[in-house]
């Protein structure tokens, strides 16, 4: 199998399979390059500034490590650690409770539809959607879930770019 390299400061070189590169390619996938992950907690703390991009590559890459070693299909679990996040938008949580008090939706909603949008290419890949939005509504608790790969990435990604990190 071919794989897609990148560097992430936390796990040092990450695998990706090369099939993958549509995904991380993908609008949805690039626009959380734009969106902090941790909203305005950079005014504070300056070097607090990474993306939902960098902490999805990160969910999807532990995903993929805790699905190997419990015996399920890693790349499944990669690609929706990959796309957990897609539906947030600008400023992260911080004005996630205003759409939720407008509109009753929240972010995970709007990931939700936009894997269904998405669902030619991730059946191109040979996975189910409809198992990826199962997996990020908690189905495993890999994804979703209270000790989660969401969950393990952002508090060791917070934590670094905080200048907390202990390693």
């Amino acid at each position: 199998m071919e794989y897609i390299i990148i560097a992430d400061p936390l796990y040092r070189i990450v695998k990706f399979p090369k099939d993958f590169k549509k995904i991380i390619d993908h609008p949805y996938l690039q626009r959380l390059k734009w969106i902090r992950q941790l909203g305005g907690v950079s005014f504070v703390y300056p070097s607090a500034n990474h993306t939902r991009f960098e902490h999805s590559l990160g969910t999807g890459y532990l995903a993929g490590i805790i699905a190997e070693n419990l015996g399920l299909e890693k790349e499944k679990y990669i690609l929706a650690g990959m796309l957990h996040d897609i539906g947030h938008g600008p400023f992260s949580h911080s004005t996630e409770f205003v759409l939720y008090k407008i509109s009753g939706i929240k972010h995970e909603d709007i990931s939700i539809e936009k894997i269904r949008e998405m669902k030619d290419i991730i059946s191109e890949l040979g996975y189910d959607h409809g198992e990826i939005i199962d997996e990020i509504r908690g189905k495993t608790g890999i994804i979703s879930g209270t000790l989660d790969a969401d969950r393990l990435d952002y508090l060791e990604r917070d934590a670094y770019f905080t200048g907390n990190f202990v390693g």
